[in-house]
């Protein structure tokens, strides 16, 4: 696998080590699929979201097999992963439906509290029910539990206020949410960074949002572009590229 590896050549190699289970000790098998998952998931990270397809299918295999819930660190870093992800799955609620089901093993841990209802909240943005998807993940940050789960609630809440138009309430939410995650002393910078730019483009699309795409917002919408180019992998890159694309549809 390389920087050119196209989501074919991916799958490809990903099969073939699928097909190889019987044939490795688990340990190395559960480790070659690791290496495609990681090679995968940061294709995703940078915006191919075609890779998301080659990254549920070794999640499936990992659940099935048992050996991503046999470490239990991996499996609470992954299980956002995988719950966020299980929309592209057809159908999608039989695979969400099958990671919630694992949700024993995390359900008292405090970093990954309230999982089960993040998945109801996403449900319901991922089916454009913004209207309905925000006291969902409002209710999730106001609870407190499980800090990965509850910032992952912010940024849909925001996402999804921007959806609705709703910048005033956007605007007020994200200080707060830059507030607290600056002040958050189990994050490391880049983390923290990652976050900010987050919020930094969110700003800047409500402004064009406000104002149109004219000449003096579009060189704003371009820094959003270059912050994407950037070190830090932005937080919901994916998304940001298809509201930049939505605004640049606009322009006449």
């Amino acid at each position: 696998l390389g920087p050119d590896s196209t989501v074919e050549d991916t799958d490809g190699i990903v099969e073939q080590i699928l097909d190889a289970e019987k044939q490795l000790a688990p340990e190395a098998w559960r480790d070659l699929l690791y290496l495609c998952l990681n090679f995968a998931i940061g294709n995703v990270n940078r915006g191919a979201v075609t890779f998301k397809i080659v990254v549920l299918r070794i999640y499936v295999r990992l659940l099935q097999s048992g050996l991503l819930q046999r470490d239990l660190g991996t499996f609470k870093h992954n299980f956002i992963n995988i719950v966020k992800l299980s929309f592209f799955w057809d159908p999608p609620e039989d695979f969400a439906r099958f990671a919630i089901a694992q949700r024993a093993l995390i359900e008292h841990d405090q970093e990954y509290k309230n999982a089960a209802q993040f998945y109801e909240c996403q449900r319901l943005f991922s089916g454009a029910n913004f209207k309905s998807a925000c006291p969902c993940f409002l209710k999730l940050w106001l609870l407190e539990g499980g800090r990965n789960v509850r910032y992952a609630a912010g940024i849909f809440l925001i996402k999804s206020y921007y959806e609705l138009g709703q910048m005033d309430e956007l605007l007020q939410f994200a200080n707060d949410f830059k507030r607290i995650v600056s002040h958050d002393k189990g994050f490391g910078a880049e983390k923290k960074e990652a976050y900010r730019q987050f919020l930094k483009g969110i700003q800047v699309l409500c402004n064009i949002q406000f104002h149109g795409l004219n000449a003096s917002t579009i060189p704003r919408l371009k820094s959003i572009e270059k912050l994407l180019e950037g070190k830090y992998v932005m937080v919901s890159r994916a998304w940001y590229i298809s509201q930049i694309q939505k605004l640049w549809a606009t322009k006449k």
